[in-house]
């Protein structure tokens, strides 16, 4: 729960207020970049050390690929609902 409040939410958030006008791929890459960099953070803080964040690439790895599907929904449901619709010619 503290990971979705934390990383997944900022991220979509964020994503969608820095890449407006862009496709979907762009708004895509920016969310996992913010997510991958907010996971790094958290992991920092919950673990202290430097080297048990060394140790910690899998546990990363792990919330990543978490992250990826629901960011992954979250931005194509954004543009699917805020594109509007193609004008007949």
């Amino acid at each position: 729960m503290s990971f979705h409040v934390l990383v997944q939410i900022p991220s979509g958030l964020l994503s969608t207020l820095l890449s407006r006008h862009r496709t979907v791929r762009a708004d895509y890459v920016l969310a996992l970049a913010l997510a991958g960099a907010l996971t790094t953070v958290l992991l920092g803080v919950v673990l202290g050390s430097a080297e048990a964040a060394l140790r910690a690439w899998p546990l990363w790895a792990e919330l990543m690929a978490r992250a990826a599907l629901s960011l992954a929904v979250y931005v194509w449901l954004h543009h699917r609902l805020h594109t509007p619709p193609p004008t007949p010619p």
